[in-house]
């Protein structure tokens, strides 16, 4: 139903190397999270090693930010 995640970075080291990551999401069924947490933590990881790219969209335009 809903996903965040948070990342805590610490300075003069990489932002692809956070120091913390929290990830917490709300299931309609809670149980299932066992299941889910080998491709949660999948897409976790292939979304951070993108994050200097949407770092550097951020920075130029063409991203967003509401």
């Amino acid at each position: 139903q809903e996903a965040y995640c948070y990342l805590v970075s610490r300075i003069g080291q990489p932002i692809t190397e956070p120091q913390l990551i929290d990830l917490k999401l709300r299931l309609e069924d809670p149980a299932a999270l066992a299941a889910l947490r080998p491709r949660v933590e999948d897409v976790a990881r292939s979304q951070l090693a993108g994050v200097t790219i949407l770092w550097r969209e951020l920075l130029e335009g063409p991203q967003q930010v509401w």
